[in-house]
């Protein structure tokens, strides 16, 4: 009856219904089909997006999670969580900087991490 009455506004509603559905999609298809090392490098290339790279390529993204918080995301464990991130620190994939914050020297490299 809201958006009977307001009618400019179903436009919008329905783009972000739109974008929900889109996201759900992808999540499911993530989970379904891609192990656990993909999906961590694809969430901290999502969360790298809008950082801007320095003056030798390399992007850094606060991430601001804990472990926990990013197994959830990525629908594991957070020791799995840790034992793949420290893989890709010692393949020098990521580089952690700080607590949270991680610096991508080669976004294609993580991109390629399987």
């Amino acid at each position: 009856a809201f958006l009977a009455e307001y009618p400019e506004l179903s436009k919008i509603v329905i783009a972000v219904l739109g974008g929900i559905l889109k996201q759900s999609f992808a999540i499911i298809d993530s989970l379904s089909f891609k192990d656990i090392r993909k999906r961590l490098a694809e969430f901290i290339l999502f969360q790298s997006e809008g950082c801007l790279p320095d003056e030798r390529g390399a992007v850094t993204v606060p991430l601001g999670m804990t472990m926990e918080q990013i197994a959830a995301i990525v629908g594991s464990t957070r020791q799995t969580v840790s034992t793949i991130l420290n893989d890709m620190i010692r393949e020098g994939v990521v580089q952690k900087n700080e607590r949270g914050i991680f610096i991508i020297p080669s976004l294609h490299h993580l991109r390629n991490f399987e």
